[in-house]
């Protein structure tokens, strides 16, 4: 739903000053952004937003420039101050948003069914619950559209109907042929249902890193990769990840030429609903050494169960030189907000730098923590 009237400043306005105040209010909503949840025309009630109360799949309204948008979480990361909305009817995200561009949370709307009025509820477990149901109703049936054999089985059932044997009778068969032949793979595909990572400094012999993860969906596959700075101890691994104490199976494992760094990616069919902690537990040989550490998880929707993964393959090389212009970075004052990023560990963790390497964009001051960079070089 976007607000895009001209006189949507002031809607802006007054919307703050409403909410910021505690008070409620209700406007009616333009747009087809948020159907099948909210119609176009409808009323909606809003209350101000508590931001440690959010949860995804909530509805919030929330300022994007000039317009005004009450579209659905799908990424709530308050610890990042990290918000990303989607309305129900697209299939991309909208941009990221901050906690102070969050103005309330639409709790009801009103719906009209003849002659009557009733205000059905948004907010709460029932109502992410449909709004889920929806989703997924959506995504196959979208996904069963765009398949080229079932578009084909259309028009050759389109094509039969209009010519009939001499009996008078529909020629059916090659349609049934057709629909026998379809593979089973054309009633499902794979989609990404979340991603969540976390990055930190470790030590002692055998230290474990935890990763908050919500799956939803069905038929569902966890991949977990970590990414290990082995700099400092190259015996470093990881000796077992779980989910919601179930045990991932390793897929593979690699360590670059050099030494230094380490990959293993972790999988897990099946995986538990719902919001669940990863655990991945490292060894240290000797509990010597402080080394850096990422955690990435994603989960997908519409896996095969039996054998979800295909084998495990790897490869390392040597990056590129850095861009010409300028020479790459060396100190603080060659990175720009629209420059490049500097390795130099003396400006980590409170000065410009990057997370990508040299030559990478830059995130400006304060984008590198502590666990991207320690005194033996960068993660």
């Amino acid at each position: 739903m976007t607000e895009d009237r001209p006189q949507s400043q002031l809607f802006g306005s007054l919307s703050h000053l409403l909410l910021s105040s505690g008070c409620s209010l209700r406007f009616q909503a333009r747009g087809k952004s948020m159907e099948p949840a909210i119609r176009d025309g409808e009323i909606l009630h809003v209350k101000p937003v508590v931001v440690g109360e959010l949860c995804k799949g909530d509805i919030v309204l929330f300022g994007d420039g000039l317009k005004f948008r009450a579209h659905r979480l799908v990424v709530v990361d308050r610890g990042r101050d990290v918000f990303i909305t989607r309305g129900d009817a697209g299939t991309e995200s909208d941009g990221t948003v901050c906690a102070a561009q969050l103005l309330g949370t639409v709790v009801a709307k009103e719906e009209c069914t003849g002659t009557r009025t009733q205000t059905v509820q948004l907010c709460g477990k029932r109502a992410r619950m449909r709004a889920l149901v929806s989703s997924l109703r959506r995504s196959g049936s979208r996904a069963l559209r765009s398949l080229p054999i079932l578009r084909k089985a259309r028009l050759l059932r389109q094509s039969i109907l209009k010519k009939k044997d001499i009996s008078g009778t529909p020629n059916w068969l090659p349609l049934l042929l057709t629909l026998l032949s379809a593979p089973a793979a054309v009633f499902g595909q794979v989609a990404i249902d979340s991603t969540t990572s976390i990055g930190q400094r470790v030590s002692g012999a055998t230290p474990t890193i935890t990763l908050a993860h919500t799956t939803v969906g069905t038929n569902l596959l966890l991949v977990v990769g970590v990414s290990i700075n082995i700099t400092n101890n190259t015996g470093a691994t990881v000796t077992g990840a779980t989910y919601n104490g179930t045990a991932l199976t390793l897929a593979g494992a690699h360590n670059d030429a050099g030494n230094t760094r380490r990959v293993e990616i972790w999988s897990l069919a099946a995986p538990a609903l719902g919001p669940n902690n990863i655990v991945v537990t490292l060894s240290l040989p000797g509990g010597t050494g402080t080394l850096g550490v990422v955690v990435g998880a994603i989960t997908f929707t519409g896996a095969d169960q039996t054998s979800p993964l295909r084998p495990f393959v790897s490869a390392d090389g040597a990056a590129g030189t850095p861009p010409s212009g300028g020479g790459g970075c060396q100190s603080a004052s060659d990175c720009p907000n629209s420059g490049f990023c500097s390795l130099d560990p003396s400006i980590c963790p409170t000065g410009p730098c990057c997370l990508g390497g040299l030559g990478s964009p830059c995130q400006g001051a304060g984008a590198c923590k502590e666990a991207w960079c320690d005194r033996s070089g960068w993660h």
